[in-house]
């Protein structure tokens, strides 16, 4: 493995890096490995953006993981909910209306 050393990164970014790493278990190392990899996949698009989140939020694969619906916009983790109606959000539970 090639050892890089990255120059004028702003202190800001890497601690929030550093913190969401610590939050996952896991080194920076391995973070900055991770959105090295999926980069290429995601540059520039919301849509990419929401499925990065969906990889990377500790909520949003617990609540995948456990067989859930994952509600994710803009790149922000919304909610998680049993089925398409019924949604756990912050601040309280949400019912749409549906059809």
């Amino acid at each position: 493995m090639a050892r890089i050393v990255m120059e004028n990164i702003d202190e800001n970014l890497y601690k929030m890096l550093k913190v969401k790493a610590e939050a996952l278990g896991i080194s920076v190392s391995e973070a900055i490995q991770q959105a090295i990899a999926l980069w290429p996949e995601v540059a520039n698009s919301v849509k990419d953006l929401n499925y990065v989140v969906l990889k990377t939020d500790p909520n949003a694969i617990k609540a995948y993981n456990e067989g859930k619906y994952v509600l994710v916009c803009e790149g922000k983790f919304i909610g998680a909910g049993g089925d398409l109606v019924h949604f756990t959000l912050p601040g309280g539970y949400y019912k749409s209306r549906g059809p």
